[in-house]
């Protein structure tokens, strides 16, 4: 079962409360042992989709101390506590969360999210193996490990990863964007460049890209002024 498909460091807010309420609905994990009151979790949705991220640590404090086995309670705060860059406590929640229920692969996925923020990468290369080796038809765990490929300086690995990751979810735009990077970090500017255009055509509204495709575009534009060909740069 794919739990939460946007728990890298490119999901949005309001992702969030749909994937969590079809992850409750699903049936597939849950039983009622881990429900907490209604109310509780809904409010935590609800505020983290409203990025209210503070609100939402309440609700899902509420939750755990209504039922202090809830794994999801913990996996809640964990991801609202990465958002408040809180990494430390969002690693000591995920990691409860994996306590409580160590059969979900994006409980690790999310964990992994944290310790490449935090350089933890050892622990990080551990928990997305992990949840590869639990599920290895998500693209989005790839992601997780090609970032993890590029912050260690293995740029050949972390290429591979997004191109398995547009392999298993061919219009993903996060995969294309860590394709991007990937190729980025390889020196092949033109090929990030394309990536670039893809994932903007994709999503044309998030300025990230534009502000990264505007800052490949003037590394593109200062090779070509010093007479330096693009092929010659390339690993």
């Amino acid at each position: 079962m794919q739990l939460f498909k946007q728990t890298i460091s490119m999901i949005q807010p309001p992702a969030f409360a749909v994937a969590l309420a079809v992850f409750l609905f699903d049936g597939a994990l849950l039983t009622s042992e881990f429900l907490p009151k209604p109310n509780y979790l809904q409010n935590g949705i609800e505020n983290f989709g409203k990025s209210k991220f503070k609100e939402a640590i309440q609700d899902f404090n509420h939750v755990i101390e209504s039922d202090p086995n809830n794994c999801i309670g913990y996996w809640g705060r964990g991801l609202t506590e990465k958002y408040l860059k809180q990494y430390p406590e969002a690693f000591h929640d995920l990691s409860t969360a994996i306590e409580k229920n160590p059969h979900v692969p994006d409980f690790y996925s999310l964990r992994a999210d944290v310790c490449n923020r935090q350089g933890n990468y050892k622990q990080a290369f551990e928990d997305i193996n992990k949840a590869i080796a639990i599920n290895s038809k998500d693209s989005q765990y790839y992601c997780i490990r090609s970032i993890t490929y590029s912050d260690t300086n293995q740029d050949a690995l972390a290429l591979k990863d997004a191109n398995k990751a547009l392999e298993l979810e061919p219009n993903s735009y996060s995969a294309y964007r860590r394709r991007a990077y990937a190729k980025w970090h390889k020196f092949d500017l033109r090929g990030a460049l394309e990536d670039f255009n893809i994932v903007i055509k994709m999503v044309p509204t998030e300025s990230i890209n534009l502000k990264a495709r505007d800052a490949l575009k003037e590394e593109i534009d200062y090779f070509k002024k010093e007479g330096i060909p693009l092929e010659s740069l390339r690993e």
